[in-house]
């Protein structure tokens, strides 16, 4: 009888010490897929919060500048020094967005006559906008050029007068100071046969 009764304790303790190993085992899985689920959550939450941000940032960006995104123009002006004229000249152009990212540049610059030498050209150039921050931009430009070049020397077998056709590699930075007003600096190298030469240029611009 005590055998009995030793046998059927023994068995209720192995009984009940593997129905607490069974729960501690359904616990800790519990705990660690309610963790997995907890992470998986938060990242969600973050990439939304992440999204929300970047999307608050474009729009905030084009509502400061509400005529820089497609279809948008601007009208401005700008001075020039070229390094082979090596005078100073007063620019004029036009910005039409093509795209969100790309703007067609018309532009004229006429150059202040220097030692009998004094030139114009007219140029066409596509710029790709890069955001650097809410109201920095960088850009790539490339594009083509027509220059007249005139020399009024002393003797009339020195005069000549010249026009030429080339190609414009650049790339320059701008900032938009108000919401329709910007400011903007570039290189820009005018590749022509005999009278290639870097220009710099300083200008603003008006969006409209």
């Amino acid at each position: 009888m005590k055998k009995l009764i030793f046998t059927i304790l023994a068995l209720g303790v192995t009984a009940g010490a593997f129905a607490q190993n069974t729960v501690d085992r359904i616990q800790d899985g519990s705990e660690r897929t309610i963790d997995k689920m907890r992470a998986g959550t938060q990242k969600t939450v973050d990439k939304m919060q992440d999204g929300v941000q970047r999307n608050n940032a474009r729009m905030r960006s084009a509502a400061y500048s509400p005529n820089s995104l497609k279809g948008g123009m601007a009208l401005g002006a700008s001075l020039n020094y070229g390094t082979d004229i090596k005078s100073l000249g007063i620019g004029i152009r036009y910005d039409y967005m093509i795209s969100n990212s790309f703007r067609l540049t018309p532009n004229a610059t006429f150059w202040i006559k220097n030692d009998d030498l004094s030139s114009w050209d007219i140029n066409v150039d596509i710029q790709y906008l890069i955001p650097l921050a809410e109201r920095f931009k960088i850009y790539p430009l490339a594009g083509f050029t027509v220059s007249h070049w005139k020399y009024d020397g002393n003797d009339n077998h020195d005069k000549w007068n010249d026009t030429y056709f080339g190609a414009n590699l650049g790339a320059g930075i701008e900032y938009d100071v108000a919401p329709n007003w910007l400011v903007n600096f570039d290189l820009k190298y005018r590749i022509i046969k005999d009278h290639g030469q870097l220009v710099l240029g300083l200008g603003f611009a008006y969006r409209f």
